[in-house]
């Protein structure tokens, strides 16, 4: 089982199980569900409504508090600790006739892990557990059982210590339930595919409250669908069996170009004690970001699987990350194609760091114990946060009129809508990720260039209109460039209409 958590997390995780069921047991509370009343009886795991106090406010919080979404307040949850639990919550919901949301991480863009009746929650079903080696595989993965409530952070720490790569993104607080049933794109996805390449089976709850195992096997209809397009679909998934990869070397580069590098403070700390390259583009003006947006899209296509990177384009500049899986020499051979494409560039020293430093770098942590605490954090009403997103697909390089689009959104005298980061995110596809047959699994993007996505943060709900407008009229223009409309699902968007590849 984990062992590498941080004590705390465990510590506080059992207070939060102790006192919320301190302060409501099913066999004899109730909740007002609309303008009903209706028994808990049935329910099981750690139920929490109105009645349990300070509890309930926590657990109805979404991490987006946007007005621009439906913030809807939940009458029951239920934080599940079995399948059970899990089956118990979907009967007694389907016996009352009470709406339900299932969430993981609670970062839906769009809320749709929020209900104005019952919340399943899977946060305490996190364990992670080495099961052994996989014998179908010929490159000495190991199977491994995580729990759909576990955060990526929680899997990262897990992994290294065994040795073996998780496919999972930058931010440690995403659920593992939600982040694989979309798809699962991570920092090294060009290199060992998504999430759900790697998936052996799923535990998972029907509609009916009925438990069954999906996989190439069993359910296989349901097995397919689950892995992306099951988030929010079919029923509920409370554990999963990957077929990680071994370390294909202990260490890796991170490698940075202008502003990334000191985007946060874990990455301002690790870039001052660890030497990495820099490419600084001076004199930003349209025609120079142009020029690396459209290098940037050229290198990707043909840059190794080794390497996935990121490309952000904020008002007044470009900036980017990558992970590469190879010695600091090789990432400068190879991102010295780029620097000459792009014109301008500087370049500093690399170094490589350990495979857990790279994804604390860019989980935003310095040491395991602050992404462990990270972990446990949930959404705050002192502190809320607001955000709107775009998702959209490139099948190929961006050409002159998209490179015109994206300059006319993001320049300084456009950035008028918020006095929260406002850009434009882009994240390279290929490698391992096309290796696949597009109708093999329900995720549909496989011969994506790069993914991109557009987001918007806004610190109060006054400039809520002002966000959406921007992003929306951003999104609309960019996507005329695109051909067909395509959209990660993990990113959802209620401003799509019903002809789009998600």
């Amino acid at each position: 089982v984990h062992g590498d958590l941080d004590s705390s997390m465990l510590t506080l995780k059992v207070l939060l199980l102790l006192s919320a069921a301190a302060a409501a047991t099913a066999s004899s509370a109730s909740a007002v569900c609309g303008n009903r009343t209706v028994a808990l009886e049935g329910l099981s795991g750690v139920v929490v409504s109105a009645a349990s106090g300070p509890e309930y406010a926590s657990a109805v919080l979404n991490w987006n508090a946007s007005p621009l979404i439906e913030q809807q307040v939940a009458c029951v949850v239920v934080f599940c600790q079995t399948p059970g639990d899990v089956a118990a919550a979907i009967t007694w919901a389907r016996a009352n006739g009470v709406p339900l949301a299932v969430r993981s991480g609670r970062h839906s863009y769009e809320g749709f892990s929020l209900s104005s009746g019952l919340i399943i929650d899977l946060s305490l079903v996190n364990a992670t557990v080495v099961l052994g080696a996989d014998p179908e595989s010929s490159s000495g993965a190991s199977l491994v059982s995580v729990g759909a409530g576990a955060r990526l952070v929680d899997v990262y720490l897990f992994a290294a210590a065994a040795g073996l790569v998780f496919p999972g993104g930058s931010c440690p607080t995403v659920g593992v339930g939600g982040f694989t049933l979309g798809g699962g794109f991570g920092l090294s996805s060009r290199l060992v595919g998504l999430a759900i390449d790697s998936l052996v089976s799923v535990e998972f709850v029907t509609a009916f409250g009925e438990i069954v195992v999906a996989s190439a096997t069993e359910e296989q209809e349901l097995f397919w669908a689950l892995r992306g397009g099951g988030n929010g679909n079919f029923g509920v998934a409370t554990s999963f069996v990957f077929s990680l990869q071994p370390l294909p070397s202990e260490n890796v580069t991170i490698v940075c170009w202008g502003s990334a590098c000191r985007g946060q403070p874990a990455r301002r700390s690790l870039a001052a004690a660890v030497p990495q390259i820099e490419l600084n583009w001076a004199n930003q003006t349209a025609e120079v970001k142009a020029l690396v947006i459209g290098a940037w899209t050229e290198w990707v296509g043909s840059a190794p699987r080794t390497v996935t990177s990121e490309l952000t384009v904020y008002h007044h500049s470009v900036a980017a990350l990558a992970l590469f899986w190879g010695t600091p020499e090789d990432a400068a051979a190879l991102c010295a194609e780029l620097a000459a494409a792009a014109g301008g560039a500087t370049t500093a020293t690399f170094s490589s760091v350990s495979y857990l430093d790279a994804m604390l770098n860019f989980a935003g942590c310095d040491t395991p114990a602050a992404c462990a605490a990270l972990a446990i954090t949930v959404p705050s009403a002192a502190s809320p946060l607001y955000w709107k997103a775009k998702s959209l697909y490139a099948m190929s390089p961006l050409h002159e009129s998209a490179l015109s689009v994206i300059g006319g959104y993001l320049n300084p005298a456009a950035q008028n809508c918020c006095t929260g980061f406002s850009g434009l995110i882009l994240d390279s596809y290929g490698g391992a990720i096309a290796d696949v047959a597009e109708t093999a699994t329900a995720f549909p993007h496989r011969r994506a260039a790069f993914h991109m996505q557009i987001m918007v943060y806004f610190a109060s709900p006054a400039q809520a209109a002002g966000a959406e407008t921007w992003a929306l009229e951003f999104g609309n223009a960019l996507a005329a460039e695109l051909g067909p409309r395509r959209s990660y699902r993990n990113y959802p968007d209620t401003d799509l209409g019903p002809h789009v590849l998600c």
